[in-house]
């Protein structure tokens, strides 16, 4: 069995999850957990430009930015947004 990665928000993505309506921040969290538990088994799509050492989960129209600290097996959720502003902002 492969073990869960950890999930770690940044303050800034924590104050994002609590600006979102309930039902997609339930939907965003689910699949946060989604991928920490499947992690090992999916390709990351990573990010490019000034988000290069980042990767993106998409969940709908909304996209959450995160990193990965493999030996450590911890995800750290940078940013959380719709899609038409995420990447507008600095990370």
């Amino acid at each position: 069995m492969v073990k869960r990665y950890e999930v770690e928000f940044l303050p800034e993505a924590v104050d994002d999850i609590e600006r979102i309506g309930k039902g997609t921040a339930r939907r965003i969290l689910e699949k946060i957990g989604w991928l920490a538990e499947n992690f090992e088994g999916i390709v990351s799509e990573r990010l490019l430009g000034e988000f290069k050492k980042a990767f993106k989960l998409r969940v709908g129209n909304w996209r959450v930015i995160y990193a990965v600290n493999r030996k450590r097996r911890v995800l750290r959720i940078c940013m959380i947004g719709h899609r038409s502003k995420i990447y507008r902002r600095k990370g």
